[in-house]
C-alpha cells in the first residue's frame, strides 16, 4: 500500500495511449521541463486526501490528483489542439474504465473530475493539458508506523 501505485497506475493507463510518454520527476513544477523535452512528458501532482470512511480495518480516502500532459508540434495549433485533447480524453477513460482496477489491492474507485488545456508560456504550438481525477484508495489500519529514527 503505497501512494505510488496511483503514480504507476497513472503511467500504465498513459502507455496505453502512447508508448511514448515519459515522466517529468519534478515533485512540484511543470515549468522547468527543457524545450526538447515537453512532448508526451507528463507530470502527476497529488492535489489533496481526504478521508471518506474508516473501520476497525481500514481507512478509505479520496486522493486529488492532477495529471499535466504537455504536448508540442509544429502543425496549426487547432488541429494540435483537437488531438491533444482526443489523447487526453482517451486517457482519462482507461482510468475511469472499472476492469483497470481488477485486482488492485490499494486502489478502488477512479473518477473524472475536469480537463483543461493551456498553452504553455504564451506558445501555442505547446500546450499543457490538466486532467484532474479523484482515486478512492483503501489503507489497512494494521500499519507499522514506528520509527528508530
Amino acid at each position: 500500500m503505497s501512494i505510488k501505485n496511483i503514480r504507476s497506475f497513472i503511467e500504465a493507463r498513459l502507455k496505453e495511449v502512447d508508448s511514448d510518454y515519459t515522466e517529468h520527476s519534478d515533485a512540484f513544477n511543470v515549468d522547468n521541463i527543457g524545450e526538447l523535452n515537453l512532448d508526451k512528458a507528463f507530470h502527476v501532482f497529488y492535489a489533496d486526501m481526504s478521508n471518506v470512511s474508516v473501520d476497525q480495518a481500514t481507512s478509505t480516502d479520496e486522493v486529488n490528483v492532477t495529471v499535466s500532459l504537455l504536448t508540442k508540434t509544429d502543425r496549426y495549433a487547432q488541429e494540435f489542439l483537437d488531438e491533444a485533447f482526443d489523447k487526453a480524453i482517451k486517457f482519462k477513460m482507461y482510468c475511469i474504465n472499472p476492469t483497470k482496477i481488477v485486482g488492485q489491492t490499494f486502489i478502488k474507485k477512479v473518477r473524472f473530475s475536469s480537463m483543461r488545456a493551456e498553452p504553455l508560456d504564451g506558445n501555442d504550438n505547446a500546450s499543457i493539458i490538466k486532467v484532474n481525477l479523484r482515486f478512492t484508495v483503501m489503507y489497512g489500519l494494521a500499519i507499522d508506523l514506528s520509527c528508530d529514527c
